[in-house]
């Protein structure tokens, strides 16, 4: 007997008597008050690691839980000879979302593939369990959703191919398709909702390009018939908050500052972080800065070649409307985003306009002050009004990016100097071009901007 299961029952024989855990242990199939226990008890909040509690040998990983939600990250298995796990890892590996735990390849609902270039999954026919996907977002899948049946479900090489997960062919890389929820069925009936978030140790390949630390899955998975109203906030942390972001170093130009060589900065308003220079060709970030100044905006998107992002699985664009940005409470119906790069910059009704631009550039210094020396060369964000001096008023600005994954955030851009947040304070001299904005995410199956 598994030496958990012994200590428990040797508890309820010493706490109730014999009688009583027998009737405990012989509950009928019919009693629906009487939930399954799985062989891995992870409470609300802990994390376990499956080295410690597994009930097999070869298992390694943690599981944790938030709510109903459970997360499997850095998951492998190890090849078994001569009964006694060995130090070569297995070419597929067995877990049962309802054990929380790996179990034997006979009984296992699913089987892991953990091969190079094979890395996927499929569903043990053999027991009536079958596989099927959503192109929907992990936390707002339901039980009732119409879902598509594959035999199995792997890694997308070819355009067009359905997969987990696309191949980077430029870095060698395998990128989880963003919004992708896979369905795991018993005799046709949903079960259990999954989503596969990486293959490499703590979801972060260890080289830019051809990186070498696989297979480890991070599995996300739910029970798909225990859903909850907190679950939007489960996806992302960063949902429906409004979040304000000072001073981002996009291309220092004041002395003293290390010079931003590459003209390019990228920022990832999913996880609310800058992401290093040398992840471009990652779906990582949501938020690009280059052009002229650094200061021109793009999203992420991999199917437009004259994206910074180009070949990647990211699903972004970007596009700017004329209006306060706590007035947008509502994503435009008919919104287009453009999906190149170098967007959204310099205004057309200030100098080297570019089209609708999220900040005015006054060149001589004489379209919104005196022309005095200090006033030339100001770039005014657009977060305000800005009266010009022929008194035309420039309408605020909001810009609306389309992230890596398919979300959607509405941005306020409102500065572009250190530690400056008024128009009166901008003067030539000043340290720039630090970017100072604020934020709101929301899901990209939402298309309200409310803060929570």
């Amino acid at each position: 007997m598994n030496k958990l299961f012994r200590i428990a029952a040797i508890a309820c024989f010493i706490t109730v008597g014999f009688t009583a855990c027998e009737k405990d242990n012989h509950i009928s199939d019919d009693d629906t008050d009487q939930e399954h226990q799985p062989k891995v008890v992870v409470k609300d909040g802990e994390t376990k690691d499956l080295v410690n509690v597994s009930t097999t040998s070869n298992t390694q990983g943690t599981i944790s839980r938030d709510g109903e939600r459970y997360a499997l990250r850095n998951f492998r298995q190890f090849a078994i000879e001569d009964g006694k796990a060995t130090e070569n890892v297995a070419t597929t590996f067995y877990f049962d979302f309802k054990e929380n735990d790996a179990v034997d390849a006979e009984e296992a609902p699913l089987i892991w593939i953990a091969e190079s270039q094979a890395m996927g999954v499929e569903p043990n026919t053999a027991k009536g369990y079958s596989l099927s996907y959503i192109d929907k977002r992990f936390g707002a899948v339901r039980a009732d959703d119409d879902f598509t049946a594959v035999e199995k479900m792997g890694i997308a090489f070819a355009p067009g191919a359905t997969g987990w997960a696309t191949y980077n062919m430029q870095t060698h890389t395998v990128e989880a398709v963003a919004g992708r929820t896979l369905v795991l069925l018993k005799d046709g009936e949903p079960q259990f909702k999954f989503q596969i978030r990486s293959i490499y140790s703590d979801e972060t390949p260890n080289k830019e390009s051809g990186p070498t630390n696989y297979i480890y899955y991070a599995i996300d998975y739910q029970d798909i018939n225990k859903v909850s109203e907190d679950d939007d906030i489960k996806d992302n942390e960063n949902y429906y908050k409004l979040i304000r972001v000072e001073n981002l170093p996009i291309a220092p130009t004041d002395e003293g500052s290390e010079q931003n060589e590459s003209g390019l900065y990228f920022y990832s308003l999913s996880e609310n972080k800058s992401i290093p220079q040398d992840q471009i060709s990652s779906a990582k970030w949501d938020l690009a800065f280059g052009g002229m100044f650094t200061s021109f905006l793009s999203g992420n998107n991999g199917s437009d070649e004259k994206n910074y992002g180009a070949g990647n699985s990211a699903v972004g664009g970007i596009a700017i409307i004329e209006s306060e940005f706590d007035d947008v409470e509502q994503l435009p119906s008919d919104m287009e985003f453009k999906t190149g790069k170098d967007i959204i910059g310099t205004d057309d009704q200030g100098f080297f306009g570019a089209g609708m631009g999220w900040y005015l550039y006054d060149f001589d210094g004489k379209l919104v002050r005196e022309g005095a020396e200090e006033d030339k060369h100001v770039a005014y964000a657009l977060a305000e009004p800005i009266t010009k001096k022929d008194e035309t008023v420039i309408k605020p600005r909001t810009v609306i990016v389309k992230t890596a994954n398919g979300d959607y955030a509405k941005i306020k851009m409102i500065s572009c100097y250190k530690g400056l947040f008024n128009q009166e304070q901008w003067k030539r001299g000043e340290a720039i071009m630090y970017a100072t904005f604020e934020y709101v995410l929301i899901p990209g199956d939402k298309n309200t901007f409310e803060i929570r």
